[in-house]
């Protein structure tokens, strides 16, 4: 999962973005993929996972930020793995 989000492109995340309804724009994607390149931040762990979303509400916005977070809880609900976080 970590290296997934190291490896993610911009325009993955424009992609990613739109499907699932969040508008970002592209210099917005570029930060979000440069910043997840550079941190080591492990989001596994409950007080990383608050920093990566404090800090994506800066590169967006707090709308953005929430949203993101109400998909994530989503996504780990879907695929059965909430245990791990």
């Amino acid at each position: 999962m970590i290296d997934r989000l190291k490896n993610i492109s911009p325009d993955e995340l424009m992609i990613y973005s739109r499907l699932y309804g969040f508008t970002l724009t592209h210099s917005q994607c570029n930060e979000i993929v440069d910043y997840l390149q550079n941190i080591t931040l492990d989001p596994f762990k409950a007080d990383h996972r608050e920093q990566l979303f404090q800090d994506l509400s800066h590169l967006t916005n707090q709308h953005t930020a929430i949203k993101a977070k109400k998909l994530f809880k989503q996504m780990i609900k879907y695929y059965e793995v909430d245990h791990l976080f």
